[in-house]
């Protein structure tokens, strides 16, 4: 207990110094990631501090712990006392009592532990600090903000796709999407004729990228690449264009010139263009005022005649076209029409209140200032009504027929316009006098007592020009037919215009049972069509169908589909004046089959045995098109292919003579290996290895996968390596000192691979050598821990934990640590170790009082 004190009390003395200032906790970690990544918890402080401990949250959906280690900012960590320290909590996601501290040194800055996390999905993840508490020389508790983060695990390759390609004047524009939120860069490799190659990068443009590039005459390839914020990368497949051919010179010297000023509203556009390789040329035109709109295409004059207004500018341009389809743009043009005049209009007959009656023809005059063929019309409206076209323009008539007006005045107004402006109105009055004719309406019922008609307005004689309303209602056991004599229709409401003497007849016919009947289209539908039904049954108001496969509807007029083919008994019953009536008939359904089909290996190399499998039944007929100019026939079939990208497609025909297609890609490549994502752990003698084989080519089977121990081969692996990525574990024995492990992938080259430099991983590992410890410094070392960590929770921890005894193993008496292999020890005579380092700092032994150096 004596000792415990003694030491607690020397901690003490070398904690000392007051604190100031701002002090910070943070997470530093990647903010993407695609594969496993490290995250540190650093600390930047403006005061010396002796300790820290902290707790930490993650999402374990998205990330698992795979080990954490002090970050080397404090002397001593926690897991040396205890080796269940920091407690990791994978399952639910979180790291309790991480703790380091100091006993001789103090620091400000630094990194307080290192975790190494393992991405097991994809997704977003917050990296939380919890419970920091950070400690000064003199244990005080140092206040500190806590800065956390957050990363984004993303294992996804940028997907490139709609890649088009538009030539346009020796430019070739290449656009395409990306599917991908969060992109570093997109890029383009552009193989030249001479087969330099050349990379650009994309711009962006709303959802899209892409590259507008002039390029000489030849025949171009290339494929885009797209990198994620992860460092996923995407290729797309590889593309061809060809630049053939010069377009036409810019069209030049317009008329009106450009800027021209009171242009005549009949000039005629003009300008010239030749071809420097004699292609014929023709021409668009884009013509407007606020917009360009294209007015005329492929005309082969270099005029063209506008309809123009007054005071108005106009913006022109043409686009020249030769016969290989490369064109050229003249400059934005513009000019200005002169200023309108307005016309002019007169009323020269009838004079101004004169008396008239029956048919009147009204004559004027029009004229404009700007030239009398400006006026393009004269319009004449009576008592305010709607404007009617006279006949004629500088000299006019118009005719009405005053028979149709009321007796009295009637004002009579004209007008004129020139295509821009409508002149002043010129008006008269004239007096109507006409003689008022009065016609009999005389209304009849067949037959008699079928049913009544009344009147609206109700009387004998009418005034010629007058409209009566007639309504026919039924009698009990009839219904309204038709209208006969002078009058026609089956509506009961009918308007007579009473411009002689009319006899109307109303015609009803007595009740009879109701037709009860449906059709439906198309009259022979396929299985999963939609089938369109029709009621034509007469005074229905409600519907049931019954569509024989268990399903009804009671709207009129429904739609169904059919989800088999087959014969059906559809049933209609509808409710007639509340009666029930039923009609059946039945319908054929045929089916209609879809092509589709899978293949087998999903990533074969060159030269492998592709597998085609279609499905579907009622098929008599099976096309495939191997998309390399090969074809089969048949339901499954086999191919060959070499290297490259294919469209395969099926087409099918079923017993019904319906035909179908489907097409599916299909990538031939190379496979190609590469290791990475290499860890090793020693383990009594053995070194556990775990690494990832990637292959980005065509799947591939009996690869020879070889382990050598410092150039000497150890082991060898047959393994099947197929498209994609694979993990694999392997114990490999290891040497005392140094170990130069190789990892070897064909090391034969027994497979033709993409890129043969990358088969190859190599690293070291030094083994130790193990040795005992007297068990009277092992209970002094125990002691001397046991001491630090009491004093240690005294004045830092928030909660009690237990400490186990130290491992039977050399460790540093100052700072616990390790003896590597190699490395300069201090013996004290009484039985302690130290690294020199730690014996030239301290001086002399703590546990006896003797000098070391």
């Amino acid at each position: 207990m004596g000792r415990h004190l003694f030491l607690a009390l020397l901690i003490f003395l070398f904690l000392s110094v007051a604190y100031a200032m701002a002090t910070e906790i943070k997470v530093v970690s990647p903010s993407f990631s695609s594969q496993d990544f490290d995250v540190f918890i650093e600390i930047n402080s403006s005061v010396e501090l002796k300790g820290a401990q902290c707790d930490f949250s993650f999402n374990s959906s998205i990330l698992q712990v795979e080990s954490i280690e002090n970050g080397g900012m404090f002397e001593l960590w926690g897991g040396d006392f205890n080796s269940s320290l920091p407690l990791v909590d994978n399952k639910n996601g979180t790291i309790r009592e991480i703790i380091a501290f100091s006993i001789f040194n103090s620091s400000c800055n630094g990194t307080l532990a290192i975790i190494h996390f393992k991405s097991v999905a994809e997704g977003e993840s917050e990296l939380k600090i919890e419970n920091a508490l950070l400690s000064d020389k003199n244990a005080n508790p140092v206040e500190s903000a806590v800065k956390n983060a957050s990363v984004v695990v993303d294992k996804s390759p940028p997907q490139i796709k709609n890649v088009k390609i538009e030539l346009n004047d020796g430019k070739a524009n290449i656009t395409c999407d990306v599917s991908e939120e969060h992109i570093r860069f997109v890029k383009i490799n552009v193989t030249y004729p001479d087969g330099k190659k050349k990379e650009y990068e994309m711009h962006e443009s709303g959802e899209k990228y892409f590259l507008n590039e002039s390029f000489e005459k030849g025949k171009y390839s290339f494929f885009i690449f797209a990198e994620d914020m992860a460092g996923n990368r995407g290729n797309s497949t590889i593309h061809q264009f060809t630049i053939k051919n010069h377009p036409p010179v810019k069209p030049y010297f317009p008329v009106p010139e450009n800027g021209a000023t009171n242009v005549a509203i009949k000039a005629k556009l003009s300008w010239e263009c030749y071809d420097v390789d004699n292609d014929s040329i023709k021409y668009d035109v884009y013509f407007g005022t606020t917009s360009l709109q294209k007015v005329k295409s492929n005309i082969t004059e270099k005029s063209y005649s506008p309809s123009l207004d007054y005071s108005t500018t106009y913006y022109w341009r043409i686009v020249a076209w030769d016969e290989n389809g490369a064109k050229n743009e003249s400059e934005l043009w513009h000019f200005t029409t002169t200023p309108n005049n307005e016309p002019y209009v007169k009323i020269r007959s009838p004079g101004d209140n004169a008396v008239v009656s029956g048919q009147i023809s009204v004559k004027g005059i029009a004229w404009d200032a700007d030239g009398n063929d400006s006026v393009t019309k004269v319009e004449i409206r009576i008592d305010s009504s709607i404007w009617h076209v006279a006949s004629g323009t500088n000299s006019w008539s118009y005719i009405i027929d005053t028979t149709k007006l009321s007796n009295g005045i009637h004002k009579i107004e004209a007008r004129c316009y020139d295509g821009s402006l409508y002149s002043s109105i010129d008006s008269i009055n004239i007096d109507v006098e006409n003689r008022v004719t009065k016609y009999y309406l005389t209304v009849s019922v067949n037959p008699n007592n079928a049913g009544y008609v009344t009147k609206s307005p109700s009387r004998s004689k009418y005034e010629e020009g007058s409209i009566v309303v007639l309504t026919a209602t039924p009698n009990n056991g009839y219904v309204f037919d038709h209208w006969g004599g002078d009058a026609s229709g089956s509506n009961p409401t009918i308007n007579i215009v009473m411009n002689g003497n009319k006899n109307v007849v109303a015609n009803f016919v007595k009740v009879i049972s109701p037709s009860i009947d449906f059709s439906f289209e198309p009259s022979l539908p396929y299985a999963g069509e939609e089938i369109k039904f029709y009621d034509k049954s007469s005074g229905a108001t409600a519907w049931h169908w019954d569509f024989g496969d268990g399903n009804v509807a009671t709207k009129q007029n429904p739609k169904h589909v059919y989800a088999k083919a087959g014969k059906y008994n559809v049933t209609l019953t509808v409710i007639i004046d509340g009666k029930e009536y039923m009609k059946k008939k039945s319908i054929n359904v045929i089916g209609k089959e879809k092509a589709d089909f899978n293949f087998y290996p999903n990533f074969p190399f060159p030269g492998s045995t592709v597998h085609f499998y279609a499905y579907g039944e009622n098929i008599v007929s099976y096309n495939w098109d191997f998309g390399d100019e090969s074809f089969a026939y048949g339901k499954n079939v086999s191919h060959v292919y070499g290297e490259g990208d294919y469209i395969v497609t099926l087409h099918i025909v079923d017993k019904w003579g319906n035909e179908d297609n489907k097409s599916k890609e299909l990538h031939i490549h190379y496979p190609d290996f590469l290791i990475s994502k290499i860890s090793h752990e020693k383990r009594k003698g053995k070194v556990k290895i775990n690494a990832t084989i990637e292959n980005t080519g065509g799947d591939a089977k009996g690869v020879i996968v070889t382990f050598y121990l410092n150039d000497e081969e150890i082991k060898r692996e047959n393994v099947s390596i197929y498209h994609g990525n694979q993990s694999f574990e392997e114990y490999i024995p290891i040497k005392e000192g140094k170990n130069d492990i190789k990892i070897v992938i064909d090391a034969t080259n027994k497979f033709m691979e993409k890129n043969e430099s990358n088969n190859v991983a190599s690293f070291i590992v030094y083994g130790s050598k193990g040795f005992s410890l007297n068990y009277f410094y092992l209970a002094i070392a125990a002691a001397f821990f046991a001491a630090l960590l009491s004093a240690y929770l005294l004045k830092f921890r928030k909660k009690e934990i237990s400490i186990e005894n130290a491992e039977q193993e050399a460790r540093c008496t100052v700072c616990f640590g390790k003896f590597k292999p190699g490395s300069d020890i201090v013996r004290c005579e009484c039985g302690a170790m130290f690294h020199k380092s730690c014996a030239e700092r301290v001086k002399t032994c703590p546990i006896c009082g003797r000098k070391l150096i």
